[in-house]
């Protein structure tokens, strides 16, 4: 809503000005629901789909042209348009070949000399048979005196996947790995007294029976102080 007031004055005596207040409501040609798209969380080799709107003001007659995306792995199906001026249709994200989160953006063009094009941002997750967290394991800057735990919390997706083994990089790092319920582990690290003064680079690797995550590698860094 947008108002104005206006004062406009007379030669009454008893009323020598009077205020008007004009208001309005400013309506968008084209307006898209969802304004902002999410796709969730996917399995790997799954398909997420969702639905949008794009309606538009019947008396305006205005077309949706064109539905597009950069993004390879979008595609569009069912694009109706109804009396009242809505156009809707399916977005699916499909055929993800990596494992993380993505995000992008649809275009939507259409015959509005106002709103000729329309963007929706899109995100969302591919998850692969493992979860973890964090993805980078940090100890800051710490002194040799000081106690360096952290740990990795694991949620297995996959029940018939297991954890084979895993290994440690350098060797002043020590680990132990517990089970939180059947679904998620946690491993506690730790970083040893014998460890030099220094920056500390190196890798907890876990392998498993995965196809799709057959080594899972997560980065240690830090830095020792004397």
């Amino acid at each position: 809503m947008v108002s104005k007031s206006v004062t406009v004055n007379s030669n009454d005596p008893e009323s020598s000005s009077v205020k008007l207040t004009i208001a309005g409501e400013v309506i968008e040609e084209v307006s898209v629901n969802p304004r902002l798209l999410s796709f969730g969380i996917i399995r790997k080799g799954d398909s997420s789909t969702r639905s949008v709107e794009v309606k538009t003001i019947p008396e305006l007659k205005i077309k949706v042209k064109k539905v597009e995306s950069p993004n390879p792995y979008i595609s569009f199906t069912d694009n109706k348009a109804d009396k009242d001026g809505t156009n809707r249709f399916q977005v699916t994200f499909s055929n993800y070949e990596y494992i993380g989160k993505f995000t992008g953006v649809i275009f939507i063009y259409t015959s509005s000399n106002r709103q000729e094009r329309l963007d929706i941002p899109f995100s969302g997750e591919v998850i692969g048979d493992i979860t973890f967290y964090p993805e980078i394991v940090s100890f800051g800057q710490i002194t040799q005196e000081q106690d360096a735990n952290k740990s990795v919390i694991l949620n297995i997706v996959n029940n018939d996947v297991k954890i084979e083994k895993i290994e440690v990089d350098p060797d002043t790092i020590n680990y132990t790995i517990s089970e939180l319920n059947n679904a998620s582990k946690k491993i506690n690290i730790t970083l040893g007294k014998e460890s030099t003064v220094g920056k500390i680079t190196g890798s907890l690797k876990i392998y498993t029976n995965s196809t799709i995550q057959p080594i899972i590698q997560i980065p240690i860094s830090g830095e020792v102080r004397n």
